[in-house]
């Protein structure tokens, strides 16, 4: 075997094939042909780059702005639902006036399936029962609409719904007391006379129950229709009554701050202001003689008086006003305690309380010595004053001396004392 390679070996070690040159010719046209390589254009593939950025940019924003609103829609959701849920838990009281038969029926399947669950739960109330808002108000019932929960007691919660929904069975037989035209601001006392609640309704919308058997006493602070309603086995307000509560009139009270003298008189002015001509004025709770918008008060004695005035209009509404008056002094005739019959100023040189020279009541008027009570001087004409002589004399009194003097009112005004005294000393 060895010696036949050795044969093929010698033979083709130094054996060539000729050159053919149509051979490599037929080979060269069976190659693929040489491709021109262009230069590479660099602005143009990086405009394409950037546009590429761009638009890949754009696309993460807006995809991140989508799952940002996604998420904040979702966070909305599920506040709607907590909020709900809340609400929910908030309107889950119990109103043992206001329980229908088919929740009666769901209350008796529930307590069939469950026992435990049954008794721990609330009857729910449907929407469109009476619950309402509630102004204020320390009626028990309206407590209980808003935070009562039955007891724990199945026995009991039934007897209760049932007796409920006998209750509600009908309206025919409700006794609801007429009311008429009420003015605002009046205190109205309801009472219920039924075996089942009854609710009031403002023109607002606010609600108030009464109990059976019970009566309430509420403030007429809104002006319009308020209704008296029943309440159906549905818990629907079913409206008994209505009655309306009209504007009262309005009044303001003003007075001077200081006293005036009038035909010697000490004048206190007051006066209101109103649309209403109706008018009734009352001083320390006694009615004046005044019916117009302007009174004239007189005050004769120091300390604090009431004064009050009350305006109607045509419906019968009142609106009242009450002021409180301080006077300072006591009325004592308008008399000086001294004068000086020789003085340059006519005005001193006699005395006689200013008063009584403008005054039209008669009077009297006399001078006494405080040393033995003899009269010094008598006068009964407000042209005539005490000129500081004697009668008993004839001679002008000593000086510094302090004499009494006393005053006789023959028609004093209402209200008025009819006599007044003082002292009086020549200086």
């Amino acid at each position: 075997m060895k010696d036949i390679e050795k044969l093929f070996k010698d033979s083709l070690e130094n054996h060539e094939l000729p050159y053919d040159p149509s051979a490599w010719k037929s080979l060269e046209s069976k190659l693929p042909q040489a491709r021109i390589v262009k230069p590479i254009n660099f602005t143009k593939w990086g405009l394409i780059g950037f546009v590429a950025a761009a638009l890949a940019v754009s696309l993460f924003i807006v995809s991140n702005s989508d799952e940002k609103q996604t998420n904040l829609i979702e966070k909305k959701e599920v506040k709607q639902v907590e909020k709900q849920s809340t609400t929910t838990k908030k309107t889950a009281f119990t109103n043992p006036a206001l329980i229908t038969e088919k929740q009666l029926t769901n209350q008796k399947t529930a307590q069939k399936n469950s026992t435990e669950n049954s008794t721990n739960s609330l009857v729910n109330i449907e929407q469109n029962q009476v619950r309402g808002e509630y102004e204020n108000s320390d009626h028990r019932l309206i407590k209980e609409l808003e935070f009562g929960v039955i007891p724990n007691n199945t026995n009991y919660q039934s007897n209760l719904v049932q007796s409920t929904i006998e209750n509600q069975k009908s309206n025919s037989n409700l006794k609801i007391p007429a009311i008429s035209t009420k003015c605002q601001g009046e205190t109205l006392e309801l009472e219920n006379e039924n075996s089942k609640s009854i609710v009031l309704k403002s023109p607002t919308g606010k609600l108030e129950v009464i109990r059976a058997k019970s009566q309430i006493k509420t403030n007429l602070n809104q002006t319009g229709t308020y209704s008296i309603s029943s309440i159906d086995d549905k818990g629907d307000l079913i409206e008994l009554r209505t009655f309306n509560v009209i504007n009262s009139p309005s009044v303001s009270l003003n007075f001077d701050s200081e006293l005036t003298y009038e035909n010697g008189l000490p004048v206190l002015k007051a006066h209101i202001e109103s649309e209403e001509n109706k008018v009734k004025w009352t001083l320390n709770n006694k009615t004046l003689d005044v019916t117009g918008k302007n009174a004239q008060i007189h005050a004769f004695k120091k300390g604090a008086y009431e004064l009050s005035v009350t305006v109607a209009n045509e419906q019968g509404c009142k609106s009242s006003e009450i002021k409180i008056i301080q006077v300072k002094d006591d009325y004592n005739l308008l008399a000086v305690n001294a004068f000086n019959p020789n003085s340059n100023d006519i005005r001193k040189t006699t005395f006689l309380p200013v008063a009584l020279q403008n005054r039209i009541s008669p009077f009297n008027m006399v001078i006494l010595d405080p040393n033995d009570g003899g009269v010094v001087f008598v006068t009964s004409d407000a042209s005539q004053p005490w000129d500081g002589i004697d009668r008993r004399d004839g001679k002008l009194v000593n000086s510094n001396k302090v004499y009494i003097w006393k005053v006789s009112i023959k028609s004093p005004e209402v209200g008025e004392k009819s006599e007044y005294k003082g002292t009086i000393t020549r200086i």
